[in-house]
Formats: structure tokens, sequence, C-alpha cells
């Protein structure tokens, strides 16, 4: 029995040395932020963003081999579309240097997905650019990964995933309904709330980089490229990822050659 009790101990203390659970931090997360902006203490501000990224690990290594072929293959063509250093790879008003600077890449927990019977790249090709099409049902059924925290490999980039929880925390943070400046004639009480949201908004901007959300909806946190939608043929082999880029939407097409995912072409096709 000594044995087993000694056995349990060191697991025990294996398991509390290995993993940082929120109750490890004197503060809340929410406290944290609020705390690190009210001392302007980036040191502080760093902790939260710590606090985040422990959290939310991506998959273990035992998670990633209990995928089914369809995850993996989503898992693979996602990182292999995920170069937000590459930004011109997807013809966006955005160059690559956009987020030069970062220390943390804010990617999307959630994956959208459907299955589509062909792609036809041969429809229309207007110069310098390749224009695609693709069948499919007229309501191909919607599917979701979540959550969806691929192991991506960006060089010197911490990655964080969007929880609702974190989402949550940032807008409360920086009061999404305080960066709408005045109209004429009106008091300058939302002028000051906006200096504040957009003080704010700075803050965080030392260790991510928050845009303007697509269609005028508030922050944007999430760092982009974004999949809004990816769209498999059957065989796996071929895929049109319906994307964002600042305030662009497009679609780009990849092809399975030799186990990795290319891309073949990107098209914007819409500016908000």
């Amino acid at each position: 029995m000594k044995k087993i009790g000694l056995l349990f101990t060191i697991h025990a203390v294996i398991l509390l040395c290995c993993v940082k659970p929120l109750s490890f931090y004197r503060y809340s997360p929410a406290d944290t932020l609020e705390r690190a902006y009210k001392k302007n203490d980036l040191k502080r501000l760093h902790k939260f963003f710590e606090q985040w990224r422990g959290e939310l690990r991506p998959f273990s290594e035992i998670e990633s081999t209990a995928l089914s072929d369809t995850t993996q293959k989503l898992v693979d063509l996602f990182a292999a579309f995920y170069q937000p250093f590459q930004l011109s790879n997807y013809n966006s008003d955005l160059d690559d240097t956009f987020y030069k600077g970062i220390q943390y890449a804010v990617v999307q927990n959630t994956l959208t997905y459907s299955f589509i019977d062909s792609i036809d790249m041969k429809s229309e090709i207007i110069p310098p650019k390749r224009y695609f099409y693709w069948t499919y049902p007229s309501r191909p059924l919607k599917r979701k990964i979540s959550p969806f925290r691929p192991d991506l490999n960006l060089e010197g980039i911490e990655i964080l995933y969007l929880s609702k929880f974190y989402l949550d925390i940032i807008l409360e943070f920086l009061g999404e309904n305080n960066f709408i400046p005045p109209m004429p004639g009106e008091s300058d009480t939302n002028y000051e709330k906006e200096k504040e949201y957009r003080k704010k908004r700075q803050f965080l901007n030392n260790y991510i980089k928050i845009t303007t959300a697509h269609m005028g909806g508030g922050s944007n946190l999430l760092t982009f490229p974004v999949a809004s939608r990816i769209y498999f043929t059957k065989d796996l082999k071929q895929a049109v990822i319906s994307y964002q880029v600042g305030l662009g939407s497009g679609r780009a097409y990849f092809k399975l050659k030799e186990d990795t995912w290319q891309l073949i072409g990107a098209n914007i096709f819409m500016y908000e």
C-alpha cells in the first residue's frame, strides 16, 4: 500500500508541474488584463496571454493519432492555408508585413466544412488571374469541428485559440459600444469612450493585432487569413476554402499532391 501511495504522489506532482490550470494564477484572466492595463504593465499583459495560451493547447500527439482521416486532412489543409506572413498569396489588400512584430497569432477555434461532388478549374481564366467554380448539391451539409486546435508552426510566434471565454473577456475589456465617435452636435461622451477604446486596443496590440471586424462588426481578434468554410471533394484530394483577409472575402483552391496540400490559386471576389 505504501508503494501505491508513493506512486500516486509522484504522478500527482508530475501532473501539477506540467499543467497550469487557471487556479494556478493569483488572478482570473479578466482581472489580470484589467490590472495590466491600469498599471500599464506589459509584463502583466504578457502573463494574461500566457494564461490564455496555457489553458487552450493544440491537439496533443495522442489526440492527433485518434483523429479521423477526414479531420486529419482538414488539419493538414488548414496548416497549409494558414500563412499570416504570406497574405499576398490570397490577393489581399494587406501585404506580407502586416503582422510584422506580433508575438501571438489568434487562431479560430472552430472549423466548418462540407463535402462537394467536384471542383472545375477550367471554367474561366481571365489573365493574370484564374477564376474557378465547382459543382455541389444545392445545400451541401454543413459539418463543424469544435474545438479545432491544430498544432501550427509559425517561427517565433505563439498560437492563441480564440474560445468564447477569451473573446468575451477581451470584448468586455474593450467595451464594444464605446468606439463610435459622436455625430456633430452630440455630447463628447462617446468621443471620450472611443479614445479609451483606442487606448485599450493599442495596449493589446503590443502582443497581438486587432483589426476592424468584417462587415463593420466591431473588433476582430483573429489573425488573418480566416477560413469561413472548407469545401472538400469526396476523395479528399481537392478543396476550396472560403476565406477572409482584411475587408476582403475570397476563395482559395488547394490540391493534394504527394500527400502535401498545395495552393493552386486564390481570388478575392468581394470587398466590404
